[in-house]
């Protein structure tokens, strides 16, 4: 095994330890270190990287990207071995997945929601909780009378864990009865919008508190389970509230310097 075979193993084996699985990436950076071999290469280029990246020619970009960023993180953690490693500059192969336009439910949206599954009908005596149960889940509310003894949060009338395939084909035709989606819509406001709502709407108070937003993002990025800011970052510029408060933020800096 020669060198760069044996730092990769040994990298991989690092980020494993500290609870990363790399089942994907392992497997990626294990031939691309054969690619080097292939290529005689014993260390890391630039051009190699990309070469290998862009394997197949025919694949998505998104996944070219996530091939790059394989390589990249080896090759800052060999730097410090072999002086010689490239690192690929962040940059190359961009790619910017598509983000699903998010609703921001009003409040009258989230009563006339909760409203609905209320008066969702039971077809069995065993299941009276079941508007109880879909009143508290969209309504993000914790109730005892559905927990029963059973160790789930919110459990379907057979006692199991609701299905989530089950959770959102619910809200989906609430959602179709209060006329958020149209009878036939195969897209339209989704359950993970909530987690827009809730980001918004704390950007929001902090703007109008005068608070600092960029300097609070890492508290909401954390709450929110986020692994990088910028996937925060991007709740400013998804709703026009949020996007005028920065406006008069702003204007109001430049008069300052005036």
């Amino acid at each position: 095994m020669n060198a760069l075979r044996q730092a990769a193993h040994d990298y991989i084996d690092m980020r494993r330890g500290l609870g990363f699985k790399l089942e994907q990436a392992g497997r990626g950076l294990i031939d691309f270190v054969s690619f080097l071999e292939a290529n005689d290469a014993p260390y890391i280029t630039t051009e190699l990287a990309l070469k290998w990246a862009q394997r197949p020619l025919k694949s998505q970009p998104s996944n070219w990207a996530k091939r790059l960023s394989y390589i990249r993180g080896f090759a800052r953690h060999r730097v410090a071995t072999d002086p010689r490693t490239q690192i690929p500059p962040d940059g190359l192969l961009p790619f910017r997945p598509k983000r699903a336009r998010p609703y921001l439910y009003s409040q009258d949206d989230i009563r006339r929601l909760l409203s609905a599954a209320l008066e969702m009908p039971c077809h069995y005596t065993c299941c009276k909780l079941r508007p109880l149960t879909y009143y508290c889940l969209f309504g993000l509310l914790r109730h005892n009378a559905a927990l029963a003894a059973s160790p789930y949060l919110f459990t379907s009338y057979r006692g199991n864990r609701l299905d989530v395939g089950d959770i959102h084909r619910t809200f989906y035709a609430l959602s179709r009865r209060i006329g958020l989606r149209g009878i036939d819509d195969s897209h339209g406001p989704r359950l993970h919008d909530m987690r827009h709502v809730f980001a918004t709407n704390t950007l929001l108070r902090w703007y109008q508190a005068e608070q600092d937003p960029e300097r609070l993002l890492p508290i909401l990025s954390t709450y929110l389970g986020h692994a990088h800011v910028a996937d925060t970052q991007w709740y400013l510029s998804a709703s026009p509230e949020l996007m005028t408060e920065a406006m008069r933020r702003l204007e109001c800096r430049w008069e300052d310097r005036t």
